[in-house]
C-alpha cells in the first residue's frame, strides 16, 4: 500500500481546519507574548522604585543646600571669620608691641645695689591700658629701696614706678612690690 494519506475531507473543510489551527497558534503566541511582557513589566518595578527614591533623595539634598541650612552655615562661617580677624589683629598688635623678654631684660639691667629681686611679672598691653611689670624683692635699707625706685622712674621705657608708702615701714630687709607702667610705643 502506498504511504500517502488519503484525505477524505472536502477542500473547504480542510482550509477551515488549517485556518483554525493557525488561529490557535496565533492566539497561543499572543498569550506567550503578553505573559513575557507582564513578567518584564514586573521585573522593572524594583528598578523604577529605586530610581524614584534616588530622584527624591537628590531633590531633598538640593532643597537642603539651597534652603535655610545654608544660612546657618553662613552665620557660623561669619562668626569664625570675625574670630580669625580678631586673632589676626592681636597678632599684628603683638608685632608692634615690645617683647616681654626684652622688657624684663631692660628692667634687670637697671642697677639695684643692696636690693635682691625675687620676681618679675609682665602684663601685656590691652587696648588703652599700657603694659605693666610688677617687680618684687627685698631691699637691705630704706635708702637702697628709694634709690632703686628713682632709678626705675628715670628709665626711658618706664612712665611710672609706683611703690606703696607702706613698704617703708621697716628699717631693714624690706619686702616690696613696685608696679611699673611702661611707655606705649
Amino acid at each position: 500500500m502506498h504511504l500517502e494519506r488519503i484525505n477524505l475531507l472536502p477542500p473547504d473543510r480542510l482550509a477551515a481546519l488549517r485556518r483554525g489551527y493557525f488561529m490557535r497558534l496565533g492566539a497561543l503566541a499572543a498569550l506567550i507574548l503578553i505573559a513575557l511582557l507582564a513578567v518584564h513589566a514586573m521585573l522593572l518595578i524594583p528598578t523604577h522604585e529605586f530610581l524614584v527614591r534616588q530622584v527624591e533623595a537628590k531633590q531633598a539634598e538640593l532643597d537642603a543646600l539651597s534652603g535655610n541650612d545654608t544660612s546657618a552655615e553662613e552665620a557660623a562661617f561669619e562668626t569664625r571669620l570675625s574670630a580669625l580677624s580678631a586673632s589676626a589683629a592681636r597678632i599684628i598688635a603683638l608685632k608692634n608691641s615690645p617683647s616681654a623678654s626684652g622688657t624684663l631684660m631692660q628692667v634687670l639691667q637697671i642697677p639695684h645695689a643692696n636690693v635682691s629681686l625675687t620676681g618679675l611679672t609682665y602684663t601685656a598691653a590691652q587696648g588703652a591700658h599700657a603694659a605693666t611689670v610688677a617687680v618684687t624683692g627685698v631691699a637691705g635699707t630704706r635708702d637702697s629701696l628709694r634709690q632703686y625706685q628713682l632709678a626705675l622712674q628715670n628709665a626711658s621705657f618706664i612712665s611710672a614706678a609706683d611703690l606703696p608708702v607702706s613698704a617703708y615701714a621697716q628699717d631693714t630687709k624690706i619686702p616690696f612690690t613696685i608696679q611699673l607702667t611702661l611707655v606705649q610705643p
